[in-house]
């Protein structure tokens, strides 16, 4: 029998299911997957499926909001020209190639201590693209889009929600904030601005933005109040039916890259995940380790911020952008600032020296 507060957490959660049923629109592919179950009748299964998708729910980033306007992704200068001059399209990586080797893995800690070793999942691969509300981080200009491994030596690719959404009312792919995780104590925190972006796009510190870090804070509060909660919930099930890991797989699916490990909350990532069927052979791209995004790159793209490891280049990203005819409006580049000492600089791309 479940106890007194697990029917009453339940109760809200039936009644936020009702109250968001306008929202399922964009689930109907875990609907499917759902309902296709030999077990979906199981009450166990019933809620953990409701629960994937409120955790989603709370954990999309919609950009209606004036306090989340645009994320970055970190690459090479390399990459970043060959998107810039379409020779090569914007993608989503398998899970296996990430630099974490415990992907997909948090959640299952989490719960009961129980771990993915990804050998049951036989029958689909996973694939993503990382972005971050972190703009012109130093330390993500160290870690990501190094060129010969010289730090600092990248460009960050800011786009607005355009490249998350074909138009004003129609979606081209959907972008969550990834939750860090203490397994052991169950403490989480979710991936957001810090306050010292806003004092940066106010220009100086003032009480407009004291006031709009306030409002921006409670929203990010209530939104990690209510997924403890519904954690908590979730290792209740876990625990009470004995839920093994392939059925948990087999409902939170893709859910579980979003949880990350505490040590890498510095990133505040976010992340558009995919699922790839092995099982349908019409689909080419499970033998690959990559999928195409169509975003909108050139009207979504909106800043660039050069490494200070190759400021060298930035006349040539310049005229590569210039070149570009399909930009709307012109991106706005910026060197990075941070006070950062290159020991080495990146001279050259494909052999063409820049000085």
């Amino acid at each position: 029998m479940l106890d007194k507060n697990f029917n009453k957490n339940l109760d809200i959660l039936i009644c936020d299911f009702f109250l968001k049923k306008e929202k399922l629109k964009f689930y109907k592919s875990d609907s499917i997957a759902f309902l296709d179950s030999s077990s979906s009748s199981l009450i166990e299964n019933y809620i953990l499926f409701l629960s994937k998708i409120f955790i989603k729910e709370m954990l999309y980033v919609s950009f209606n909001s004036k306090f989340e306007r645009k994320v970055a992704h970190y690459t090479n200068v390399d990459v970043g020209m060959l998107l810039i001059r379409e020779e090569t399209k914007f993608r989503l990586s398998c899970t296996t190639t990430m630099n974490d080797p415990q992907e997909g893995k948090q959640l299952y800690k989490f719960l009961n201590n129980i771990l993915s070793t990804d050998r049951e999942v036989v029958n689909s691969k996973y694939y993503l693209s990382c972005f971050t509300f972190n703009h012109n981080s130093l330390n993500q200009f160290r870690l990501y889009g190094r060129t010969n491994l010289i730090e600092c030596s990248g460009i960050s690719l800011v786009f607005n929600k355009k490249f998350f959404f074909n138009n004003e009312n129609l979606r081209a792919e959907r972008l969550y904030r990834c939750i860090y995780i203490d397994p052991n104590s169950g403490y989480i925190q979710l991936a957001c601005r810090d306050k010292f972006t806003f004092i940066q796009e106010e220009e100086g510190y003032n009480n407009n933005v004291e006031a709009k870090w306030f409002r921006y804070e409670r929203m990010i509060e209530y939104k990690s109040i209510y997924l403890r909660n519904l954690l908590t919930l979730i290792r209740h099930i876990s625990s009470q039916y004995q839920v093994v890991e392939a059925q948990l797989n087999f409902i939170m699916g893709e859910t579980k890259y979003l949880f990350k490990n505490f040590c890498f909350k510095d990133e505040q990532e976010c992340r558009i995940i995919k699922k790839s069927s092995i099982k349908d052979s019409k689909d080419s791209s499970c033998i690959s380790s990559y999928l195409v995004y169509d975003g909108d790159f050139f009207n979504s793209l909106s800043n660039l911020y050069v490494g200070e490891a190759a400021y060298k280049l930035t006349s040539y990203i310049y005229k590569i952008i210039l070149n570009q005819p399909k930009f709307s409006v012109t991106p706005k580049i910026k060197i990075s600032e941070h006070p950062y000492r290159a020991i080495e600089y990146l001279e050259s791309i494909n052999g063409v020296e820049f000085t």
